[in-house]
C-alpha cells in the first residue's frame, strides 16, 4: 500500500535544487517576432544576450542586453539597439566576451545595398570591481568582400591578444557561397 503524505504549506523558502528556474525575462518589442540568438557571460558571470528585434514599420535591428545575477537589467543607461549608421536593417548571430578587457564583441549582418558583416564592440566596465555597468558601443565595423555580393556572419571568437575573428559566408558573382573569415584588432 502506498503511504499518503499530508500537504503542509511551507512558510520558509525552499532550498534551490539543481535545474530550478531562478529568473526569466521575456523581451518583446511592439512588433513582436523577436529572437535571441546567442549568450555569453562576463568575468562576473553576468549574461550578455544578443538578438534581433523588430521595430515599428517591420525593420530588424540588433539588440544586446546584460543582466545581473538576479535577473536585473544592467545596461539601462545607454541605447542597446543598433540600427546602423544609415538606419539599415540588421540581425545578429553571435557574441563573445573578452574578460581581460571588460568588453563584448557582437557579430551580425547588416543590410544596406547588400548584406555585409558587422562587428560591434561594447564596453562592459561593470563586470569586475563594482563600477557602472556600461553597454556603451565603443566601435562598429562592417566588412564587404565584394560590392553587390552578400556576406553573412555566423560565429565570433577572440584570441588571447584581444583580436576578434568573425566567420560566415560570402556570395560570389555566380550566386554560390564561400566560407569567409575576418580578423580585427
Amino acid at each position: 500500500a502506498a503511504a499518503l503524505l499530508p500537504l503542509v504549506p511551507s512558510v520558509a523558502v525552499a532550498a534551490i535544487a539543481p535545474g530550478d528556474l531562478l529568473w526569466a525575462d521575456p523581451v518583446s518589442s511592439s512588433e513582436g517576432d523577436d529572437v535571441a540568438w546567442a549568450v555569453s557571460t562576463n568575468a562576473a558571470g553576468q549574461p550578455i544576450v544578443v538578438g534581433t528585434v523588430f521595430t515599428m514599420g517591420g525593420g530588424r535591428d540588433i539588440q544586446y542586453r546584460s543582466y545581473d545575477l538576479n535577473g536585473g537589467l544592467r545596461w539601462s543607461a545607454v541605447p542597446t539597439i543598433w540600427d546602423g549608421s544609415g538606419g539599415e536593417e540588421g540581425w545578429t548571430s553571435a557574441v563573445v566576451v573578452d574578460r581581460k578587457r571588460n568588453c563584448a564583441s557582437v557579430a551580425g549582418t547588416t543590410e544596406s545595398a547588400d548584406d555585409d558583416l558587422v562587428i560591434l564592440k561594447l564596453l562592459d566596465v561593470g563586470a569586475v570591481g563594482g563600477g557602472p555597468a556600461s553597454g556603451q558601443l565603443v566601435w562598429e565595423r562592417t566588412f564587404d568582400a565584394a560590392p553587390g555580393g552578400d556576406e553573412q556572419a555566423r560565429a565570433i571568437a577572440r584570441d588571447s591578444h584581444g583580436n576578434v575573428y568573425v566567420t560566415g559566408r560570402s556570395q560570389r558573382g555566380d550566386a554560390s557561397w564561400d566560407l569567409h573569415l575576418v580578423k580585427y584588432d
